[in-house]
């Protein structure tokens, strides 16, 4: 990616991040609580901090680096959020202790499903 591209990007991507996070942290946390579990539920914090880390780290993965490898926007897009969901499931899975990994499988899936569909919204709206 050029300077030039990177720099016409970034704005786009740094909106889509705050969104992006806007919408899968309370996604996170709220299916976190529904855990019947008590013994099961880690600190709040710690389920918010999972639920950014995840995001952070794959988030401009997928703006940046993946468009370098797949070139058909379908294509791109599936693989894409089937990749970030993957790693962001073992993300929160592991920094969300004492979660159950069926707990992280379910908000993973539901927060990103929730952002990409916030994401698709809005671009039908602006």
């Amino acid at each position: 990616m050029s300077h030039d591209v990177f720099f016409a990007v970034f704005p786009l991507w740094l909106k889509a991040f705050v969104l992006t996070q806007l919408v899968e942290v309370p996604v996170y946390w709220a299916v976190a609580r529904r855990n019947g579990d008590l013994s099961k539920q880690p600190p709040t914090w710690r389920v918010l901090l999972a639920a950014a880390a995840g995001t952070t780290l794959t988030h401009p993965l997928f703006w940046f680096v993946w468009p370098l490898a797949i070139h058909d926007y379908t294509t791109y897009m599936i693989s894409g959020e089937l990749i970030v969901t993957f790693v962001e499931i073992f993300v929160f899975w592991g920094l969300a202790r004492p979660i159950g990994f069926r707990i992280a499988v379910a908000a993973a899936v539901l927060a990103n499903s929730a952002s990409y569909l916030a994401g698709l919204l809005l671009r039908f709206v602006f």
